[in-house]
């Protein structure tokens, strides 16, 4: 009982950089490998892809809104190419079907989260 007030505030900040980082509903690891993703095509190269899939708006939308929406599965398979998706799965230990199901949540947000970081404006 010594440190109750430490330990109370050191459980919420852990909570909370969960949330941000997209940790907290990701136990898969998924997040990560999508961010990785996102970094090595870069925006401009994650423009170039949805403009050519028809779906460049939503993406700026994503760039710009402060809570981006869920998107379609469409939407992720036009962005997130077949190969990549199939090693997504794999890595994470997910089907493919659940793996395309969660990026429709958390493809939007972590572009979102990317839109400012240096290495995925510059790639």
């Amino acid at each position: 009982m010594t440190n109750d007030k430490t330990s109370i505030s050191t459980d919420t900040i852990s909570k909370i950089s969960d949330i941000m980082t997209g940790a907290a509903g990701d136990h898969s690891g998924l997040t990560s490998l999508l961010g990785t993703y996102l970094i090595s095509i870069g925006k401009d190269g994650l423009t170039a892809r949805a403009k050519n899939a028809g779906v460049e708006s939503e993406v700026q939308e994503w760039l710009a809104e402060s809570l981006p929406h869920e998107t379609s599965a469409g939407t992720v398979a036009a962005l997130v190419p077949d190969d990549v998706l199939d090693n997504f799965a794999s890595q994470t230990g997910l089907t493919k079907s659940a793996t395309l199901q969660a990026l429709q949540e958390q493809l939007p947000q972590t572009i979102h989260k990317l839109r400012a970081q240096a290495d995925f404006i510059m790639a």
